[in-house]
């Protein structure tokens, strides 16, 4: 069971990158113009995210949802740093998509929609 449940992460983690890396891996992207309900947090506060480093990935099997942590350049730096107190100008973001399985390899799963989006800075 640990076996298929790497592989299914593996997988989805893999797929993700390759199906969003046009939209949300790039400079050529615009970025949504999206608020959170909750916090109304803007989206366009991080611009530039598309440059920013995955520092976690994980799965929500309750919320079947993909999320990857990712950090500015200011934020990278003093992770790999072990800094406890994050420098002037990092930025953390958190992005949730929810997914589904994907229509070319019915046996993956794919990002689909935004659902949630977090940040520090």
């Amino acid at each position: 069971m640990k076996t298929v449940t790497k592989v299914l992460l593996s997988t989805v983690l893999v797929s993700s990158l390759f199906a969003q890396s046009d939209v949300y891996l790039t400079n050529n992207s615009e970025v949504p113009d999206l608020k959170m309900p909750k916090n109304q947090l803007a989206f366009k506060e991080i611009e530039g995210y598309q440059n920013y480093k995955i520092i976690a990935t994980h799965f929500r099997t309750d919320k079947n949802e993909i999320r990857y942590i990712l950090a500015n350049p200011v934020a990278y730096n003093a992770l790999t740093h072990h800094v406890k107190v994050m420098p002037e100008g990092s930025k953390v973001v958190k992005i949730g998509w929810c997914v589904k399985k994907m229509p070319t390899w019915p046996g993956a799963l794919e990002a689909d929609k935004i659902q949630r989006v977090g940040y520090i800075n």
